[in-house]
C-alpha cells in the first residue's frame, strides 16, 4: 500500500438541521503521526491505483477514491461503510446508479469486528443508516505501519 488514512467519528448537520453521525477520513503522509492520530477511531492503508496489487477494487469515500481489497487478505481487516437511506435508494435506482452525487454524501465507517447485533446489516438503523459496502485493508497501529507493509 502507498496511502495511509485515519478515521475519526464526526457530527454534521443535515439539510433539516438535524445532527448526523459520520466519519471523517484524513490522509496521513508516510511516517507522519499528527496530534489527532491518538484520537482516531482506527487507521488503514490503501492503494492509489488498481495496478498496485491483484484483487483491488475502487472504494469512494466522500470525494476521495482509493483502492482496497475486495476479499480477505493476510494482515487485512474488513471495514464496513454505512450510508444514509437516500443514498441506498439512489444506488438501486437503475437510472441514478451512476449519478456523481452517489459516493459524495455523508457516510460512516467501522471495523467489521466492532459490529454488534445493534447494528444490523440487513436493514436501516438509527433513523436512516444502512449497509453500503465493505472492503479489506491493512489496519495501521503500533504493530503494523505503512513503512513495515511496504518494506
Amino acid at each position: 500500500p502507498d496511502l495511509a488514512f485515519m478515521v475519526h467519528s464526526s457530527e454534521a448537520e443535515d439539510e433539516q438541521g438535524q445532527s448526523q453521525r459520520g466519519s471523517r477520513v484524513t490522509q496521513v503522509g508516510p511516517g507522519e503521526e499528527p496530534p489527532e492520530w491518538r484520537l482516531r477511531d482506527f487507521a488503514f492503508a490503501a492503494y492509489s491505483g488498481p495496478e498496485s496489487a491483484p484483487g483491488l477494487r475502487v472504494v469512494h469515500l466522500g470525494r476521495r477514491s482509493v483502492y482496497t481489497f475486495a476479499t480477505p487478505r493476510m494482515n487485512c481487516e474488513e471495514i464496513v461503510v454505512f450510508r444514509r437511506g437516500s443514498d441506498l435508494r439512489r444506488k438501486w435506482d437503475g437510472e441514478s446508479l451512476h449519478e456523481p452525487k452517489v459516493g459524495l454524501d455523508k457516510f460512516f465507517m467501522m471495523r467489521a469486528r466492532q459490529i454488534t447485533e445493534d447494528t444490523p446489516l440487513s436493514k436501516q438503523f438509527s433513523g436512516e443508516w444502512g449497509f453500503w459496502e465493505s472492503f479489506f485493508a491493512p489496519i495501521l497501529d503500533g504493530e503494523q505501519t505503512l513503512e513495515a507493509l511496504t518494506a
